[in-house]
């Protein structure tokens, strides 16, 4: 089923246990679809987001008080893309101003590792190379330290480990799209 998202002026994602009880709420963005019906079920670490519109900076991230804290982690997503716009994942993100965030242009043909302190963006790294359209990619993330790796379907995106020498605290993660 899909659950069109526009109508709801602030449409959240309610996760429940098998008993009914609440475990998690998101917030959702606007245009968002939904794959899953009301009162589906997944199994953990499954889903899927459709995001169908064609607006500039739109950022989903993990709404959870304790992951604000996560630190030298690996994140792994899944994405893909039936536009030739940005799309990429955002990680270490306490807020819009303090994050880091990797983007995928099939239409600049560009590839960035972007981070985002007190809201003034700083490329670290950057690499030729869009993503392929229509199918789905593997996206890894590593960060220890002062490094991170970006890994897609297994490659190295940006030739090694991308050295920052001001270092994010650490956050949550997410997704990312723009026009």
């Amino acid at each position: 089923a899909i659950a069109n998202l526009d109508d709801d002026p602030e449409p959240e994602i309610v996760v429940v246990d098998n008993t009914g009880r609440e475990k998690e709420r998101y917030n959702v963005l606007y245009g968002a679809d939904l794959f899953i019906g009301d009162g589906d079920t997944v199994e953990a670490g499954q889903g899927a987001l459709y995001y169908s519109q064609d607006n500039a900076d739109k950022t989903l991230v993990w709404n959870e008080e304790a992951a604000q804290a996560w630190s030298d982690y690996v994140y792994d997503v899944t994405i893909k893309s039936t536009d030739d716009d940005v799309m990429g994942a955002v990680f270490y993100f306490q807020d819009t101003a303090n994050h880091y965030k990797v983007t995928f242009d099939l239409e600049g043909n560009r590839r960035q590792l972007i981070r985002v302190a007190d809201g003034e963006e700083t490329v670290l790294a950057e690499s030729v190379g869009g993503y392929r359209f229509a199918d789905e990619m593997d996206l890894r993330i590593v960060v220890s330290g002062d490094e991170i790796i970006v890994l897609l379907d297994g490659r190295d995106v940006f030739g090694g480990p991308v050295r920052d020498p001001d270092p994010l605290d650490g956050g949550t993660v997410g997704v990312h799209v723009s026009n």
